[in-house]
């Protein structure tokens, strides 16, 4: 049976304090971005890095070894908000390797749906909620999770296993609409409703605009 998560209430999403810690997180973010000198500038990524089964490899190899020194060390809010920085950062060295991706321009969707293209991850939309044309609130549906099938498996996990691919997704679409600055919604917070269990399961993500 697939694993219900619990998430943060709207009204807490919408907390001026919480917005604001975020925002500046995502701004000190494209500040590293634009300042960013590689150590080895005519370096190039390993030929098929973005080839799903490299990004599997990794999320089977190196990942299960961090979730579970994390679910050991730290208290379930810690662990939560460890793996979420996890996924956070990767995508801003993402970004700094490939600055021009943030000059891309998109709806919420299609940016979300980029990632996709090489995890090949399977994503649709299974509610929306719309304000004057733009989305304020929407269900991802995602099957192929790349952490949680065909991986490891984790007997009634604690943590649902793909909290840095909530946190990605959610810096991967606030880093490029702070930096076009033109981008409706301005700011999206992700959080996991559901993780799959086995390969034939789903995981479920909220999107909410908060600012």
């Amino acid at each position: 049976m697939s694993k219900e998560m619990a998430s943060p209430s709207s009204e807490h999403l919408h907390d001026p304090n919480f917005v604001k810690k975020i925002k500046d997180q995502v701004l000190q973010d494209i500040e590293y971005i634009k300042n960013f000198k590689s150590s080895a500038p005519n370096a190039k990524p390993t030929s098929g890095w973005k080839n799903e089964k490299a990004v599997k490899m990794i999320s089977q190899n190196i990942y299960p070894q961090i979730y579970g020194f994390l679910i050991k060390n730290f208290s379930k809010e810690e662990a939560i908000e460890r793996l979420r920085e996890m996924g956070q950062r990767s995508n801003t060295i993402l970004y700094s390797i490939y600055p021009q991706w943030l000059k891309r321009r998109g709806s919420m969707l299609e940016v979300l749906r980029e990632i996709g293209v090489h995890s090949r991850e399977r994503v649709s939309i299974i509610e929306q909620t719309l304000k004057n044309g733009i989305i304020q609130k929407c269900i991802l549906k995602k099957y192929k999770c790349i952490f949680c099938t065909e991986g490891f498996s984790v007997e009634n996990p604690s943590l649902a296993l793909c909290y840095p691919s909530v946190a990605f997704w959610q810096h991967h679409y606030n880093l490029r609409s702070l930096y076009l600055g033109n981008m409706n919604p301005k700011l999206i917070y992700i959080d996991v409703i559901k993780t799959a269990v086995n390969d034939n399961d789903y995981c479920l993500y909220r999107v909410e605009a908060i600012e």
